[in-house]
């Protein structure tokens, strides 16, 4: 990822800034466009040593948060029925057992 990659980011907000006049309740294309097009200057002054490392790290970063599971840690587990029974029922389960 050399310069090609901010002019790419550069023009395509730019493009999305000046010339796409389209009016969308979900995103606002002109917004968009100066975003992208900040970004890709960005790319282009800020000197930054291999940025394809740098990409691929925080992409990965992104990637493990993302496909983490918060119950994957929890050892405690019980089942459907468990949950519905009330509280008298459990009450008589724990009697009984």
């Amino acid at each position: 990822m050399h310069a090609s990659a901010g002019l790419a980011l550069t023009a395509a907000g730019l493009i999305c800034a000046l010339a796409v006049h389209i009016h969308t309740r979900a995103v606002n294309v002109q917004a968009a466009g100066v975003i992208l097009a900040a970004l890709g200057f960005a790319w282009l002054w800020i000197p930054v040593r291999n940025k394809g490392a740098l990409m691929r790290r925080q992409f990965n970063r992104t990637m493990r948060y993302l496909a983490w599971d918060p119950s994957a840690g929890s050892t405690v587990r019980c089942s459907l029925a468990e949950l519905l029974e009330s509280p008298a029922e459990q009450a008589q389960d724990r009697a009984a057992g």
